[in-house]
């Protein structure tokens, strides 16, 4: 699992992501490996800044390095603001 921190110019952390590997069949996905976002937060006060969209970037970056090909992730069903 690798841990991505996203901090502001004072060096506190506002958002954070967990990312991994996964060589096992992803739901939608065609290949393998895929980088999976296994989780990510970030603080309300921080929200709809674009920090969301900077981590996953980072994942995303994070698993082309690693041969992925694909990026994917999941939520519960009713949890609408997720998706």
């Amino acid at each position: 699992m690798r841990r991505f921190i996203l901090r502001d110019d004072a060096g506190t952390a506002i958002a954070m992501a967990e990312a991994t590997v996964r060589r096992d069949y992803v739901n939608g996905c065609s290949t393998s490996p895929v980088a999976f976002l296994e989780g990510i937060y970030v603080r309300p006060a921080w929200r709809r800044r674009g920090a969301a969209r900077l981590l996953c970037r980072a994942v995303e970056a994070w698993g082309r390095e690693r041969g992925c090909r694909e990026f994917a992730s999941d939520a519960v069903i009713d949890n609408e603001v997720s998706h």
